[in-house]
């Protein structure tokens, strides 16, 4: 099998939208590295390293989801701030309001 290797994306984070218990989640641009293009999208960080098991649990059940009424799994990410899901960024209003 061939291995095929590119640069990774680049994530600008813009604002906190929310924050739970494991992770704060933040609006973002995910950025090709040669600027070619740009998506908006929400990213989950975990806040203690040690949770890593939750996310990775919630990653494998989102892979499974296809319904036009719950948010799309985009990636899995690496970051300085911790592990993150890459996530299809939903706007309008929140759950609380």
């Amino acid at each position: 099998m061939e291995r095929v290797s590119g640069q990774a994306p680049i994530y600008e984070i813009q604002n906190l939208i929310g924050e739970g218990l494991t992770s704060c989640v933040y609006k973002a641009v995910r950025k090709d590295p040669r600027g070619w293009t740009a998506q908006k999208v929400a990213l989950k960080v975990l806040k203690s390293k040690k949770d890593v098991h939750i996310l990775k649990n919630e990653f494998e059940k989102l892979q499974r989801v296809r319904s036009k009424y719950c948010v799309k799994l985009l990636a899995w990410e690496t970051l300085p701030q911790g592990p993150a899901l890459v996530l299809e960024l939903l706007q309008g209003l929140s759950l609380q309001e």
